[in-house]
C-alpha cells in the first residue's frame, strides 16, 4: 500500500510538471492591471506607426508571454515582447529598467487604410485600439475684400470664417485673360478695421498677378488642404492615447473672380 500511495504521488508531480513546462514564460496581458497603449502616427498617410504597451510588473517583469501577438485590421505585424535591463548601479546595487513591448511600422502597409485597429493579445486578453482623422469643420473662404485689383503690387484680401483648430494651408492659383498664370501661398492674419476694434480674420496674398498681364478678369482658385489629426474611436482593455504628425491630407478647393483694372501701358499693366 505504501508503495502505491508513493506511485501516486510521483506521478501528481509529473503531471503538475508537465503542465508548468507548457505555460510560457512572461507575464500574461490579463494578470497585468493598469495598462496603457500609446500609439504615435507620423505622415503622410498611411505613414509610420510606433505603438508602446505601457506597464511594469515587479512581480513579473516586463516581457509578455511568448504566445502573444500584434495585429494591424486583423493582419499580423511583427511585436517587441519586452525585455528587462539593469541600469549600472552607482553607489548601490543598481535598479532595473523596462524595455517596454511596442509595434513599430515603417511604413504602415499599404494595403490597410484608415480607420485603423491594433490589436496586442495572448490567450489570456487582447488589448486593442482604434483610432483614425478626426471630424473636422472646414474654414468658409469668401468673400473678397479686395473689390479689385489695379496693378502687381496690389495684395488680394479675402476673408475667412468658421472652421476649426485643424492645421490648414492655402494655396491659390491665379489666372489673368489671357491665359497666363502664377500661384502664390496664403498667409492667414488678422485685419482691423480702422474705427472699430472688431479684427477679421482673413486670407491674404501679397502678389496676385504678374507685371505684363492685360486688364480683365483674373480668376482665383484656392486649394486649402487640411491636416487633421488622429483620434481615438475606440478603445479596449487598456487606456489608449493616440498623437500624430501631418498624417493626412483633404484638399477643399475655392473659386473666386477678380477684376484687374488699370491704365494699360502697351495694352499691359505693370
Amino acid at each position: 500500500m505504501h508503495r502505491v500511495h508513493h506511485t501516486a504521488i510521483i506521478a501528481a508531480a509529473a503531471v503538475a510538471f508537465a503542465a508548468s513546462a507548457c505555460q510560457p514564460a512572461g507575464i500574461a496581458l490579463g494578470d497585468i492591471p493598469n495598462k496603457q497603449l500609446s500609439v504615435n502616427h507620423v505622415g503622410p498617410s498611411p505613414g509610420q506607426l510606433t505603438a508602446t504597451l505601457n506597464y511594469y510588473s515587479a512581480e513579473y517583469g516586463c516581457d509578455l508571454r511568448g504566445d502573444a501577438f500584434a495585429r494591424l485590421n486583423g493582419q499580423s505585424v511583427p511585436l517587441f515582447l519586452g525585455q528587462e535591463y539593469t541600469i549600472p548601479p552607482m553607489g548601490d546595487d543598481g535598479q532595473v529598467g523596462c524595455h517596454q513591448p511596442s509595434v513599430t511600422l515603417n511604413p504602415i502597409p499599404s494595403g490597410l487604410s484608415a480607420p485603423w485597429t491594433l490589436e496586442i493579445g495572448d490567450a489570456s486578453e487582447i488589448v486593442s485600439v482604434t483610432f483614425g482623422p478626426e471630424t473636422f469643420t472646414p474654414i468658409q473662404i469668401g468673400p473678397l475684400l479686395t473689390s479689385s485689383l489695379t496693378s502687381s503690387y496690389d495684395p488680394l484680401t479675402i476673408q475667412i470664417s468658421g472652421g476649426d483648430s485643424t492645421p490648414a494651408d492655402a494655396v491659390a492659383t491665379f489666372t489673368a485673360s489671357d491665359g497666363q498664370s502664377t500661384s502664390g501661398n496664403g498667409s492667414f492674419v488678422g485685419l482691423g478695421i480702422v474705427g472699430d476694434t472688431f479684427v477679421e480674420r482673413a486670407l491674404e496674398f501679397t502678389s496676385a498677378v504678374a507685371p505684363g498681364w492685360p486688364p480683365g478678369p483674373i480668376n482665383v482658385e484656392i486649394d486649402t488642404t487640411y491636416s487633421p489629426y488622429d483620434q481615438v474611436l475606440d478603445c479596449q482593455n487598456a487606456t489608449c492615447s493616440v498623437t500624430s504628425t501631418a498624417a493626412y491630407s483633404v484638399s477643399i478647393t475655392s473659386t473666386f473672380t477678380v477684376p484687374l483694372a488699370c491704365t494699360p501701358v502697351n495694352g499691359v499693366c505693370p
